[in-house]
């Protein structure tokens, strides 16, 4: 029963999925019909689906393209737009340019606008390329970011044993939510060996750095091992003479 209703929960969020997909291209074919003939909301409406992918493909500069035809009609939602994304496009300029020094926290910075599309196109595979030359000089957040790319398949395939290791560089640096991602994969065995003991220690940690998303992960983990320990006994028990 419990099992039929794991299977229809997944099948009507795949549903869901498909459906606000198909809901987002048809929005979107409405609105470039309206874009077309010239009508300011339509359009900033188009620009904006273009920079945020909805509906179609991501792209920066049909979005701006859209944004300057509402722009030129005195839409000043677009007008303010445009601004901000010409700030966006120099400070990417600029974090780009510091960051191909070599500099570790700028790299950082290029790499969360590669993956948010700020000041540029959307690129998840640049995003993690410069977390990576970010992390190999220990940098901590971008250890975690990797992390969770990987554990997530943020635009990526997901790769438990990739998380794992990123997670871990930067637990071990003391960074408390990735202390809490590295419990919780030790915990369920996810990307290594189901450990509820270093689970523990983990989980732990994350929650002596304030990180209090762990401590209802720390009281079930360990309430799953006291149990685990007492069926243990008593099997053993069973066994004595």
């Amino acid at each position: 029963m419990i099992m039929n209703r794991l299977i229809v929960g997944l099948a009507l969020s795949l549903l869901t999925a498909s459906a606000l997909g198909d809901i987002w291209t048809s929005l979107f074919r409405e609105k470039i019909q309206e874009a077309k003939n010239g009508i300011s909301e339509a359009q900033f409406d188009v620009g904006t689906m273009y920079q945020n992918g909805r509906g179609v493909q991501a792209d920066r500069n049909k979005a701006i393209e859209w944004f300057e035809k509402a722009a030129a009609q005195g839409d000043a939602k677009a007008v303010s737009r445009l601004k901000l994304m010409k700030a966006n496009a120099a400070r990417f300029q600029k974090t780009a340019t510091e960051a191909g020094t070599g500099d570790k926290d700028s790299l950082y910075d290029l790499g969360n606008m590669h993956m948010e599309g700020v000041g540029t196109n959307i690129d998840y595979g640049k995003a993690i390329t410069a977390f990576e030359q970010s992390a190999s000089q220990g940098h901590i957040k971008s250890s975690y970011k990797l992390g969770l790319i990987y554990y997530e398949g943020s635009g990526v395939k997901r790769n438990s044993k990739l998380a794992f290791k990123w997670f871990r560089q930067a637990a071990e640096a003391g960074y408390p939510a990735a202390q809490y991602y590295l419990g919780q994969m030790y915990a369920e065995g996810t990307g290594v060996g189901k450990n509820r003991g270093e689970a523990l220690i983990w989980l732990g940690k994350a929650v002596d750095g304030g990180f209090d998303q762990a401590r209802g992960e720390l009281i079930n983990v360990s309430e799953s091992l006291k149990a685990e320990n007492v069926k243990t006994a008593s099997a053993a028990n069973k066994k004595s003479p």
